[in-house]
């Protein structure tokens, strides 16, 4: 099973679950889901990395520290462009096996279905949504 962000229209063998990036980054969506399949990239058709994750944005972090991977620091690939979260560590690892092996434009066009601007979604998922007039 697949969990996709609801922007996204592209979507892999399995039964979605929408969530929204706030609903997603929640300690009760992250603890019901085993692992993360992600793309990173350096820029727009830059330099791309396919990984996996138990907790996508302490990975994501890292990378954008230059302390989670020799590649990712190496080539400046931090900004991420694409994933999905699986409810199994299992099914995220075939997943992210199977990327691996797709032709560079496959990749490609799974983020361009999903995400057409190549916007850092990291930003997204760690932003703090601002209060309402209500309680300022």
């Amino acid at each position: 099973t697949c969990v996709k962000l609801r922007q996204f229209r592209r979507i892999s063998v399995g039964i979605i679950v929408e969530v929204s990036p706030r609903q997603f980054h929640s300690e009760n969506i992250m603890r019901e889901f085993g692992g993360c399949t992600y793309i990173l990239a350096s820029k727009r058709n830059g330099t791309l990395y396919t990984g996996v994750t138990n907790h996508l944005i302490g990975r994501v972090w890292r990378h954008k520290q230059g302390t989670a991977s020799k590649f990712t620091s190496k080539c400046n690939v931090t900004q991420l462009v694409w994933f999905e979260a699986h409810e199994r560590i299992e099914s995220a690892i075939q997943r992210e096996t199977s990327i691996k092996r797709w032709p560079r434009k496959w990749k490609l066009d799974l983020i361009e279905n999903s995400n057409p601007q190549w916007k850092d979604l990291y930003e997204e998922l760690t932003r703090v949504p601002s209060l309402p007039d209500w309680a300022k």
